[in-house]
């Protein structure tokens, strides 16, 4: 069934992490990465190829709030980042270098960001490339994930009010969404995804057929599309997503857990067959994704009168979603109240099927 959009009630099914899609009528058009009064905390900042920067790091910088939320707003389609390795010591002003990995950081830092789960936000860093799967993911899946668990950490208020809540709540008894998702050998016998046929498979099974319109870029860190879903008629939406932090952990040889954070912006660029205006804000917002995979053991299943034998990959997944001010001060205030808190956290089953007889 395709979803409706309108307004700010976006959804955005793309998630980089293993193409599984995050269904969410408050925080993204398509998966899409989320007490009053009190200064939410220093932030990572990230320079981007216009100087915008992102929030929600550690390490302060010199750096006005007029001058953040102008950077901040400024944001649109077709934005590169790279990690801004540069801070300023808080008592010298002087210029000093960030760790560019965290990945020294123990095993089992993911299972319990997701068995915890942990509001903070994620500690680790952009420690690969890519996400690097072993090689039993090779091949194209049939993938299924239900939604089972829904909880709105900073507030209803903030998660997009009661009726949005209670809807995305009542997704928990909707029949799993049903997509393909493919994975590609890669070097040193490891499996990566193919991330524009897996977000072109999810944008088909939640949008429409017909809606995916362009795929502007598809690298690791970038992906940026022009969507216009079926049941907007006509309009077309501007999609970028942009990896800040990513980590992965071979914990077994059956269990592979990893993660990633990304900056999400969509922005409403006209209808179809219109001159893309250009005059709207982006809506932002920055998400985590973690997935714990299993490799199961091989299940039958009869096709038709045929028995036939399946690989069975098992995944938990977990997605908090950040909010992050813009200029307008309705914005701001709703990023002050949740102070640092993710807004939006919802976790998945999701099951990975592939044919091996």
């Amino acid at each position: 069934m395709v979803k409706n959009i309108t307004g700010t009630a976006l959804l955005f099914y793309i998630v980089l992490i293993g193409s599984t899609p995050v269904r969410s009528e408050t925080s993204s058009i398509g998966t899409a990465f989320l007490c009053a009064g009190h200064r939410a905390p220093p932030h990572r900042l990230y320079r981007t190829s216009d100087s915008s920067l992102s929030s929600h790091a550690p390490t302060p910088l010199r750096l006005s709030r007029r001058s953040f939320l102008s950077s901040a707003g400024g944001v649109g389609a077709g934005l590169t980042l790279t990690p801004f390795v540069e801070s300023c010591d808080a008592a010298t002003g002087a210029p000093v270098s960030l760790p560019p990995s965290s990945s020294a950081l123990e095993t089992g830092l993911l299972e319990g960001r997701v068995s915890e789960n942990l509001l903070s936000f994620p500690r680790y860093g952009m420690e690969v490339p890519d996400i690097f799967y072993p090689s039993y993911f090779n091949g194209i899946w049939n993938a299924s994930s239900a939604l089972t668990r829904v909880e709105a950490p900073a507030g209803i208020g903030l998660f997009g009010g009661n009726a949005t809540f209670s809807r995305t709540l009542e997704e928990t008894s909707a029949p799993p969404l049903q997509y393909k998702s493919r994975f590609l050998m890669a070097e040193a016998n490891q499996a990566i995804a193919d991330r524009e046929y897996n977000v072109k498979t999810i944008v088909a099974a939640t949008m429409g057929e017909q809606s995916m319109r362009q795929v502007r870029s598809a690298t690791p860190n970038k992906f940026c599309c022009v969507v216009a879903p079926a049941s907007s008629g006509g309009t077309l939406f501007a999609i970028d997503i942009i990896a800040l932090n990513r980590r992965q952990e071979r914990v077994s040889d059956t269990e592979f857990h990893c993660a990633e954070t990304v900056r999400q912006l969509i922005k409403r660029i006209g209808v179809a067959g219109d001159a893309p205006s250009g005059s709207n804000a982006p809506i932002i917002k920055e998400i985590e994704t973690v997935s714990l995979y299993t490799s199961m053991p091989p299940i039958e299943q009869m096709i038709g009168e045929e028995k036939v034998k399946l690989a069975n990959i098992r995944c938990i997944q977990r997605t908090a979603t950040y909010l992050v001010p813009g200029e307008d001060p309705l914005s701001l205030k709703k990023w002050e109240i949740a102070r640092g808190r993710p807004v939006d956290v919802r976790f998945y089953d999701v099951t990975y099927t592939q044919r091996i007889s």
